[in-house]
């Protein structure tokens, strides 16, 4: 892959995060309707240049690990941020949890996974 096209594929990946954290609420569950979202997203500047198989399969991947991470913070963790041990405890079996449930997600999700979760601890 070249590198415009790396870049492009990032962008992609932060976009449908984003989309996916708007659409997910903190107990997992999707807010609003799910075909109405997909729809405005394929519109947007972040999906030309791909086709939109390509860029509906990301914006899956990118709802479901929004949902997977929002379940195991609301099951797993609190809100307060916890000691540094327990911190990295809870990243690690998140991601590995995430990993196990969807393996064919690109990882870069995986990583605003857990970004999302420290930027929350640290709020």
């Amino acid at each position: 892959m070249n590198r415009d096209k790396a870049y492009a594929e990032h962008i992609l990946m932060k976009k449908t995060w984003e989309v996916a954290l708007s659409v997910v609420d903190k107990r997992g569950k999707v807010e609003g309707d799910l075909s109405k979202v997909k729809k405005s997203f394929l519109r947007r500047k972040a999906c030309s240049g791909f086709d939109a198989q390509h860029c509906e399969e990301s914006l899956d991947h990118a709802i479901a690990i929004a949902q997977e991470m929002r379940r195991y913070q609301f099951s797993s963790m609190g809100s307060n941020m916890p000691d540094s041990i327990t911190k990295y405890k809870h990243l690690s079996t998140m991601a590995q949890r995430l990993q196990d449930a969807l393996p064919t997600a690109p990882d870069v999700l995986i990583d605003f996974a857990c970004g999302t979760i420290q930027y929350e601890w640290m709020r």
